[in-house]
């Protein structure tokens, strides 16, 4: 392919929208005692520059979009070791042996930073009245703290042979 001749598509060229000329390659890419590859540094310098020219809008809502999802697995891991912790403190060691499992979902809304409201879900009457009064909710990070754009999570717990599994994420 021939890159010494642009290939010109547009009849508009001295037109506002059209991009500018491509950078002439330097002299030791047209030489032919540097080989075929050229050198590295040379060789990304024009397309570096070309990239940072042309950062969209999208690129960085896709960035900030991957931020938001590793903020969202550290926001989950930090808070699923609190609300373990929690439960497992207030739970009678009598209570986490038992060999049947309960399970209970309990809906947290934040506001300002703080708990708003709490709405407790579980089959069993004994395990629900545990989840809503012996836990301190308020000791759960709130997403915001994270700079997450969540008011709302929903946290699974459930106990059966001696092991707690919690699991938190964004309703």
């Amino acid at each position: 392919m021939n890159r010494s001749r642009p290939l010109n598509l547009l009849p508009l060229r001295n037109s506002p929208l059209t991009p500018p000329p491509a950078p002439v390659p330097p002299a030791s890419q047209t030489d032919p005692s540097v080989g075929s590859t050229g050198t590295v540094g040379q060789a990304s310098a024009p397309v570096v520059a070309l990239t940072g020219t042309f950062l969209s809008q999208g690129f960085r809502n896709t960035m900030n979009a991957q931020a938001i999802v590793a903020q969202l697995g550290n926001y989950r891991r930090v808070s699923g070791a609190a609300l373990k912790g929690m439960v497992s403190q207030a739970l009678p060691a009598e209570e986490r042996q038992r060999p049947d499992e309960v399970r209970g979902t309990v809906l947290v809304t934040f506001q300002d930073g703080a708990v708003a409201s709490l709405s407790v879900e579980s089959e069993n009457e004994q395990f629900r009245s545990f989840l809503r009064d012996q836990i301190d909710w308020s000791l759960l990070p709130a997403p915001r703290q994270f700079s997450l754009p969540i008011s709302r999570i929903a946290c699974t717990v459930s106990v059966s042979n001696g092991k707690i599994r919690v699991g938190v994420g964004p309703i």
